[in-house]
């Protein structure tokens, strides 16, 4: 905010009028309203006063009736530049006298400061007071005065003025920021669509903006998550393609970018224009906090819709329980009545193969959906057992394919985990690896090894090494992606298997290449 220091001169005597003027803007450097300045700037806080030295400078208007200066004092307010402080004469025939000019004045201009100067006792100044109203802002000043009495009390009546509406600005401003931050806050998101809306209507209304958008960076791109209006996403293109990581205001034409980052979301809202008076020095602050209540109100909504993702896998995998008992039921079945002597045998064991793959697919799906909900169920077990249940679980697939498993696991490992779920991880990859083996090779090998992986015991190393088929470059890249598959199983059996080691706070990675097998290590917290 400017500091606002004008002031209204009314006397109908020419030579003090001038005397006033004069005194208010030869500055005496050696004055003792000078030190006074000093003192108030320190009191104030003034960033325009405490930036420089320099005297302040009044903006001086006079006039010798009390009529004329209630017309100046109108059409001034009427502009948005009051006048902070009006020295009035109690006496000014033939017109309107001091205290009619000032009760009229201050129907227009609560916040005006009013020195009332007199050489005589018309009025006590208890009945000014009571009939000009606001005595906080009227002072009672007898003729003759002295000089340093008029400098002072120009500099803290107007400073008084500034301080006030300082104050008044202020607390307009958090009043603002506190009606958009309950409406963040409090706010009914259906998807988190909305929840780009809702940010974005909070600064628009903060700034009586119009137009806006809220966007997302990704790379070089910029995605629109939200526009005041459709025509508003090409917004954009005045923005560009340069990362701001700080703020950009322009007071010129009232835009403004504000970087805006929450968890993974690196976006910005940019406002075109802002209708509201106060200047982006002053708005800056109430900005910042209502960004940071932006940011966790999105923090909030990505959490919430990442539990209704979840939410929503977990149904898809109790479905899908339902289809893996539908499918066992009916390959039970098929069993149960194949009789190799009837014509039909071919057909049933073609309807087997096909339910014996659907039912493949369906576990894997089921186990890939309950992998997304993280088991507590956490007891130490032996390693070399979870092992040799993960080995007798694929006992069959091991003696389709011919393969060899070694197993080698180092003396009283142990880990905490869910039995269940580690097991289940080491059959997919030992699955994974059995079907690695060559067409052409007569000898195929899986060995899997566990350790401790450091002198204290606190970490589990586990490998399952083949000398199977080898992966490419690209195949390695896609490894543990979901559904990604080089053979005929499901493609699900490495990114269960990382799900798994994921949620027991380990890591595990793969190395190959196209002609010598491949390796899976993995790395878990004993504990």
């Amino acid at each position: 905010m400017n500091e606002n220091r004008r002031i209204l001169i009314v006397d109908d005597q020419d030579d003090l009028r001038k005397q006033l003027s004069r005194l208010l803007t030869q500055f005496d450097s050696k004055s003792e309203t000078s030190s006074l300045i000093q003192k108030m700037r320190r009191i104030t806080g003034s960033k325009e006063a405490a930036a420089t030295k320099d005297p302040i400078k009044y903006e001086i208007a006079a006039v010798s009736q009390g009529k004329k200066a209630y017309e100046m004092v109108k059409d001034s307010f009427s502009r948005s530049e009051p006048y902070a402080l009006m020295f009035l004469d109690m006496r000014m025939p033939p017109g309107w006298n001091g205290l009619e000019t000032a009760q009229r004045i201050r129907s227009i201009d609560k916040e005006i400061q009013i020195v009332v100067m007199t050489a005589y006792a018309d009025y006590e100044q208890h009945e000014i007071a009571e009939r000009v109203g606001d005595p906080e802002k009227l002072l009672y000043l007898k003729k003759p005065f002295h000089p340093e009495e008029i400098r002072q009390l120009a500099l803290s009546l107007t400073e008084n003025w500034n301080i006030n509406r300082r104050e008044k600005e202020r607390l307009i401003l958090t009043n603002r920021l506190l009606r958009e931050n309950t409406f963040l806050t409090h706010g009914n998101y259906a998807n988190i669509s909305d929840v780009y809306k809702c940010v974005l209507d909070a600064f628009l209304s903060f700034l009586d903006a119009e137009s806006g958008i809220i966007g997302r960076r990704e790379n070089d791109n910029i995605t629109v998550c939200a526009a005041a209006t459709t025509r508003d996403e090409r917004l954009v293109k005045k923005i560009g393609s340069t990362h701001n990581s700080e703020p950009i205001t322009d007071e010129q034409d009232g835009s403004a970018y504000l970087p805006l980052q929450a968890d993974n979301f690196d976006g910005f809202i940019y406002i075109a224009c802002k209708s509201i008076t106060f200047p982006y020095d002053q708005l800056n602050p109430f900005l910042e906090i209502l960004a940071e209540t932006a940011r966790e109100v999105l923090q909030i909504a990505f959490l919430i819709n990442q539990s209704n993702d979840r939410k929503v896998v977990a149904a898809i995998g109790d479905a899908i329980h339902r289809v893996v008992t539908a499918l066992q039921a009916s390959r039970d079945r098929i069993n149960a009545e194949v009789n190799t002597e009837s014509t039909q045998t071919e057909l049933f064991r073609d309807v087997l193969d096909y339910t014996d793959n659907a039912l493949t697919l369906s576990e894997g799906i089921e186990n890939y959906c309950r992998g997304h909900i993280k088991s507590d169920t956490r007891m130490p077990h032996s390693v070399s057992q979870l092992i040799d249940e993960a080995i007798e679980a694929e006992r069959k697939a091991i003696r389709k394919s011919g393969a060899h498993v070694e197993s080698t696991v180092a003396p009283r490992v142990s880990i905490k985990c869910d039995g269940n779920r580690m097991v289940r991880c080491l059959q997919e990859l030992l699955a994974n690896a059995v079907a690695a083996r060559r067409p052409d090779s007569s000898h195929h090998i899986v060995r899997i090894t566990a350790e401790y992986a450091d002198d204290n015991e606190s970490r589990l190393r586990l490998t399952i090494a083949d000398t199977g088929k080898g992966l490419d470059a690209e195949t390695m890249e896609q490894v543990f992606d979901p559904f990604f598959t080089r053979a005929d199983r499901n493609g699900l059996g490495a990114t269960i298997a990382k799900q798994v080691v994921e949620n027991h706070g380990g890591e595990i990675s793969c190395t190959a290449n196209a002609d010598s097998g491949a390796t899976v290590e993995i790395l878990l917290p004993v504990e």
